[in-house]
């Protein structure tokens, strides 16, 4: 009974990790590159200028900036000009205040949003979380 309950245990454990793993978009890296799994914010309204990569959710954009921004203000509250969903199974919701609040875009899983695609959401988001 001993070892059976052991390997009941074991599968139990891989099974909850199994399920971590695939339930958030987290592990992917805020490293400069736009990969899978992450949302991404560009200073240009065409993909460009700068980008912030996020596998999690962020709260209040202050105190981040774009990498590889040459603009006089590179900083990412208020200033993202198109978005980029590469997670193939989460929605993510852009947020116009920090903590999660004021209007929101939904971005579902695989898309994106230009800068004419936003409209007036152009440039106002200050946090974002995954849905």
């Amino acid at each position: 009974m001993g070892i059976r309950f052991k390997q009941g245990m074991v599968a139990v454990a891989l099974a909850v990790v199994g399920v971590l793993a695939l339930g958030s978009p987290a592990q992917a890296a805020h490293d400069g590159h736009c990969g899978g799994g992450e949302a991404c914010l560009y200073y240009s309204g065409a993909f460009s200028g700068g980008l912030a990569d996020f596998g999690g959710d962020i709260a209040n954009y202050t105190n981040y900036s774009f990498f590889h921004c040459s603009a006089s203000n590179c900083g990412l509250n208020d200033n993202a000009a198109s978005i980029r969903n590469l997670s193939s199974f989460i929605t993510v919701d852009f947020c116009v205040d920090s903590w999660f609040r004021g209007g929101e875009v939904g971005l579902d899983p695989l898309t994106t949003m230009n800068g004419s695609q936003l409209g007036g959401w152009r440039n106002r988001f200050s946090s974002h979380y995954w849905i």
